[in-house]
């Protein structure tokens, strides 16, 4: 999965700034970390997401809940003996 990660999804998200390649002193393997811009844009596409997840419970709320009753007095009330 990690080797997947590394060779072919990591170079698609590098194209774009997303990620970048670091150096780590003393090892001969270099390490692959988020840059500012890739946090900029995990904010956003959270942000999106919770909205769109508050907007969809928003309208299942609305469709479940029973059309409410108008007060007022009926006809049976309202006629004389």
């Amino acid at each position: 999965m990690d080797i997947h990660l590394f060779y072919h999804l990591a170079p698609k998200f590098m194209k774009f700034g997303l990620l970048a390649k670091a150096k780590v002193p003393g090892v001969q393997y270099d390490k692959i970390q988020t840059t500012k811009e890739g946090f900029s844009f995990l904010a956003k596409l959270s942000k999106e997401k919770a909205e769109k997840s508050e907007a969809k419970e928003h309208v299942v709320d609305t469709v479940k809940q029973p059309p409410t009753k108008k007060k007022g007095t009926k006809k049976s009330e309202s006629i004389e003996k």
